[in-house]
């Protein structure tokens, strides 16, 4: 994840929610996050737009970026 928030910084914005940390829960009931290594891809507006669970896989997380940014 720290790659990618340097390669996208100013571009996206990440939020760290932890599911230990109840001031996190409204967001991430908004997302349907129940669990650890879940991980949303959200527009300017938070509509979802991609979800992915465990470890992350770069690659697939920047085609996804690249793809929203243009």
């Amino acid at each position: 994840m720290n790659r990618l928030r340097a390669d996208y910084d100013g571009r996206v914005e990440f939020f760290e929610l932890d599911i230990d940390n109840p001031e996190t829960r409204p967001m991430r009931d908004q997302y349907g996050l129940v669990a650890q290594a879940q991980y949303i891809l959200a527009d300017a507006n938070g509509e979802p737009l991609q979800k992915w669970f465990g470890l992350l896989n770069q690659a697939d997380m920047t085609a996804a970026f690249d793809g929203v940014l243009g």
